[in-house]
């Protein structure tokens, strides 16, 4: 049977890779932003949306691995900012996710609609899920 410590430590290293996944990605597009041109000749700038999503993937990351030292040592402390930074992430990823069926619902066709709404629901069902194991973890650490 999969013990609670082990399956927050599922969810943890899920959370690493796609933040991971999602820090280079938002470096990238910022990159390709700040080095493009508009149609009137002028330096484009990153968006706002993609600054704060790779400083939301770094700090994700850096409370990944300070979650996995409390797992590791019984801190239960040391949870607390991965429980707060990852209620962020999903507000922020609620939002984010919502703007962008917006803009689907425009210009997109119906299969990138339903490609996209699964794709946000599993994404929401995975920080929820941490959120729940966190909480449960916390709860019963020493």
């Amino acid at each position: 049977m999969i013990t609670l410590k082990s399956a927050t430590w599922t969810t943890i290293l899920m959370e690493l890779v796609l933040s991971c996944v999602l820090f280079v990605s938002s470096l990238a597009v910022m990159a390709a932003q700040s080095n493009s041109i508009d149609l009137k000749g002028q330096r484009q700038h990153p968006s706002f949306s993609v600054i704060l999503a790779s400083i939301l993937a770094l700090s994700t990351i850096l409370t990944c691995i300070q979650a996995m030292f409390a797992l590791t040592h019984s801190r239960k402390s040391w949870l607390i900012p991965h429980i707060a930074i990852i209620i962020i992430v999903s507000g922020f990823h609620v939002v984010f996710s919502i703007n962008w069926l917006n803009e689907l619902s425009k210009f997109g066709n119906l299969a990138d609609w339903i490609t996209t709404v699964i794709t946000c629901l599993l994404m929401q069902s995975l920080l929820f899920t941490s959120i729940y194991l966190d909480t449960r973890v916390y709860k019963y650490m020493d």
